[in-house]
């Protein structure tokens, strides 16, 4: 699918928008991890990416930015203390794929690079779904919310 080159680089400003925002998330867990609620604006904000992405056709970006989005979500409303460090790490490593996500947008060549760096974090999110959340009781009211 050949998309518009005018709609990429609307999605372009629009995801560099979205992390600024995601930048003063950081900035706030930074000086306080337990802050249920910046994790929750972490989850809308990237949220905005997902849709946007799946919209497009970014399927491998779409299902990283949906994980991430379900795990900060999670971390979030249940108020699990154990999950906002690592969790948080895979917020911050979101921070460090931009650069090659936005390249990846810009040339399909960076496309398989960018993939192969968030296979990573994509399992250490399965791993944090099943050694943390997969007995917690607000898991089906997170994920339906």
């Amino acid at each position: 699918m050949e998309l518009d080159k005018e709609l990429l680089e609307s999605f372009i400003e629009e995801i560099t928008a979205l992390n600024q925002e995601i930048l003063v998330v950081l900035k706030s867990l930074t000086e306080n991890l337990n802050q249920p609620e910046e994790f929750l604006k972490f989850s809308n904000i990237i949220d905005r990416i997902y849709g946007t992405a799946l919209t497009l056709g970014f399927e491998d970006l779409g299902k990283y930015c949906g994980e991430l989005k379900t795990i900060t979500r999670l971390t979030g409303n249940s108020k699990i203390p154990r999950a906002q460090q690592p969790v948080m790490k895979l917020m911050m490593n979101y921070t460090k794929h931009f650069k090659l996500l936005k390249e990846s947008v810009e040339n399909p060549k960076k496309v398989h690079q960018f993939n192969e760096e968030i296979k990573i974090d994509l399992k250490k999110i399965e791993n944090l779904h099943r050694d943390i959340f997969e007995f917690t009781d607000d898991r089906n009211s997170v994920i339906k919310s």
